[in-house]
C-alpha cells in the first residue's frame, strides 16, 4: 500500500485535543501514513467531534459535506460519532469511516480496510481497557514546552443536561505509574508545563483500590524534575476534597488557578441538574481555597436557560459571579442533548436564553476587565510559549493564573520563564515589559 498524508481537524475540548495528538501519534508510527498540516493536500481527513453541545455538532455536519466534496477520504471519530455511530454513514455520502471514544488505537487498520477493500465502516464499541490513552503524547505549543496527561476517561456522574456518559463511557482511570513515567517522557523532552485531563479527575483512582488518589497523584507528579507547572481539569465540585485543597495549597508546581465548574447558582437548578452539591458546598469550597491559597483565581462554567430557570434562579447565578469575581467563564445557553434524562425538555424559551446569556457574558467581561487592569504594575512569572498573534515582533506567554500576556523579546527566551511587569491591562490579555534581573 502507498503512503497516505492525513489531516486532523478538531472540535471541542482540551481531551480532543489531547485525543487528536494520540492518534497523530499512533497514525504516523504505524508507517503507512503521514500527517500534513495543509488540510487541501492531504489525502485523508478526520474529524474529531464534539457532541457537549448542539452548535459544535452541526458544526460537525457541514464540515464533512465541505470536505467530501474535494474527494478526500473522510472520517468522523470522537463523540459524534460515538453518539450516532452507523447511522453517520447514511446520513452523509461523503463518510468513509465512524471511530468512536475508545477506538482510537484501531484507526490504522481501519484505514486499511477502508483503503484496501473500499469498504465504508463505523466501529463504536465500548471496552473495558483503553489502549490510546496509553499514547505518550506530545506537546500542543508551538515552543514543545506544554503537554497534556490524560490520567482517565469517562464519567458516572449523569447530570441530566450531559451526554458524556453515553459517549465517552464509564470512568476509567489509568495506573498512576504509566501517568508518572510519560511526566518523565514528556520532562525530558523539554516540556515545562503539564495538563492533565479527565472528565472528572478529582474521582480519579477511586474505582480501583490499589490506586492512589488524585492528591496523592499530584504529589508524586510534583517530585519529576523538569516540570515546574501542573494544571489539572476538569475539577467536579462533588468529588473536591480537603486533602485536594491541602495539595493545592502545599505543592508549589501546582498552578493557583482552578476551573471549577458551577453550572448554576440556584439550588433549585443544581438539583434538577443532579450535579450533588449545593450552592453553600460550592461556597465553601471556594472558601477554604481563598484560606489556604493566597492570590488563588478561579474560572468556572455555567449554563443559562436550564429547564424550570425563572428570573431568582438565573439571578441567583448572576449574584455568585458578582461574589466570586471569577478571571474568566465559559458560559452557554442550554440545549437539550440525547440520552440525557432532559433531553426531551426545553421549556425555557430561546430568546429568554439569549438574554441572559447576553447580560451574564456583559457582567464577566467587566469583571476580566478589571482582573486585567488591576494587574499593572504587578510582577508576573512568565512561560514563554511562542511569538504574539498580533505582533510577530512580539512574544507571548502565560502566567500561573493561565493569562495571556505579550511583551517585546527575543526569540532565544522562547520556552523559557522570564518575569514581566504588567504595563496594561485588556480584555483578553495583559501587555507587559521583561525585567532584566
Amino acid at each position: 500500500m502507498r503512503k497516505y498524508t492525513f489531516h486532523i481537524i478538531t472540535f471541542g475540548c482540551q481531551m480532543n485535543e489531547n485525543d487528536s495528538i494520540q492518534l497523530k501519534k499512533i497514525l504516523t508510527e504505524s508507517g503507512n501514513f503521514f500527517y500534513n498540516p495543509s488540510l487541501l493536500d492531504s489525502d485523508i481527513v478526520i474529524l474529531n467531534t464534539c457532541s457537549v453541545r448542539e452548535k459544535p455538532e452541526h458544526k460537525v455536519f457541514s464540515e464533512v459535506g465541505r470536505i467530501g466534496r474535494k474527494g478526500k477520504i473522510v472520517g468522523v471519530i470522537g463523540c459524534v460519532a460515538q453518539e450516532y455511530g452507523e447511522e453517520l454513514l447514511n446520513k452523509s455520502p461523503y463518510i468513509d469511516f465512524v471511530a468512536g471514544t475508545h477506538n482510537i488505537d484501531k484507526i490504522p487498520s481501519i484505514l486499511n480496510q477502508v483503503i484496501v477493500k473500499k469498504e465504508k465502516i463505523a466501529v463504536t464499541e465500548f471496552y473495558d481497557k483503553i489502549n490510546s490513552i496509553n499514547v505518550f503524547t506530545d506537546p500542543y505549543d508551538s515552543t514543545g514546552v506544554k503537554a497534556y496527561i490524560t490520567i482517565m476517561q469517562g464519567c458516572e456522574n449523569f447530570c441530566t443536561y450531559c451526554i458524556v456518559p453515553f459517549v465517552r463511557g464509564r470512568e476509567y482511570s489509568r495506573k498512576s505509574n504509566d501517568i508518572i513515567e510519560e511526566a518523565k517522557f514528556l520532562a525530558n523532552r523539554g516540556v515545562k508545563e503539564i495538563t492533565l485531563l479527565g472528565q472528572n479527575v478529582n474521582s480519579y483512582g477511586k474505582k480501583n483500590k490499589n490506586e492512589i488518589s488524585f492528591p496523592e497523584l499530584l504529589y508524586k507528579l510534583s517530585k519529576v524534575d523538569g516540570i515546574e507547572r501542573i494544571r489539572f481539569t476538569t475539577s467536579h465540585p462533588k468529588d473536591f476534597s480537603n486533602e485536594l485543597i491541602d495539595a493545592i495549597a502545599e505543592i508549589d508546581k501546582v498552578c493557583k488557578q482552578i476551573h471549577l465548574p458551577l453550572q448554576s447558582g440556584s439550588n433549585k437548578i443544581l438539583k434538577l441538574m443532579n450535579r450533588k452539591y449545593s450552592k453553600e458546598d460550592y461556597l465553601n469550597i471556594v472558601e477554604k481555597l481563598k484560606k489556604r491559597v493566597e492570590n488563588i483565581k478561579f474560572t468556572t462554567d455555567i449554563i443559562v436557560g436550564f429547564p424550570f430557570e425563572d428570573n431568582e434562579d438565573f439571578q441567583e447565578t448572576v449574584n455568585i459571579v458578582k461574589e466570586l469575581e471569577y478571571l474568566s467563564s465559559f458560559s452557554f445557553k442550554y440545549s437539550p442533548r440525547p440520552f440525557s434524562k432532559f433531553s426531551d425538555i426545553d421549556n425555557v424559551q430561546e430568546d429568554v436564553k439569549k438574554e441572559r446569556l447576553k447580560i451574564l457574558q456583559n457582567i464577566q467581561k467587566k469583571i476580566t476587565l478589571k482582573h486585567n487592569i488591576n494587574a499593572e504594575g504587578k510582577i508576573f512569572r512568565v512561560l514563554v510559549d511562542g511569538k504574539s498573534k498580533r505582533d510577530k515582533n512580539e512574544l507571548t506567554g502565560r502566567t500561573e493564573d493561565n493569562r495571556i500576556v505579550n511583551f517585546s523579546g527575543g526569540k532565544e527566551l522562547l520556552g523559557t520563564f522570564v518575569n514581566v511587569k504588567i504595563l496594561k491591562g485588556f480584555q483578553n490579555s495583559l501587555k507587559g515589559e521583561i525585567l532584566n534581573d
